[in-house]
């Protein structure tokens, strides 16, 4: 049984319309991950750091993401600082 694929789109009109509605995704995840991140950073630096004993789950909790997503973004944001 074959299937549709969305690269096999009958015209280039539609790939185009297809390419351009991933742009905008991924170009609204990009600006949701920034704005998160500084939220992230706003909360660390309000509260002395990332070295009180929960603080990640806590900001988690608020933010409404995992902690895996929060730990990535505190590791991001570590690494910027050390290239500045």
């Amino acid at each position: 049984m074959r299937t549709w694929h969305a690269c096999r789109a009958a015209d280039s009109s539609a790939r185009f319309k297809m390419a351009g509605g991933r742009a905008r995704y991924n170009a609204w995840r990009q600006d949701l991950a920034a704005s998160r991140r500084a939220m992230v950073a706003k909360r660390l630096a309000s509260e002395g750091g990332f070295f009180r004993r929960g603080m990640i789950i806590q900001i988690a909790a608020e933010v409404g993401c995992s902690v895996a997503t929060i730990s990535r973004d505190v590791r991001r944001l570590i690494g910027a600082a050390r290239r500045y």
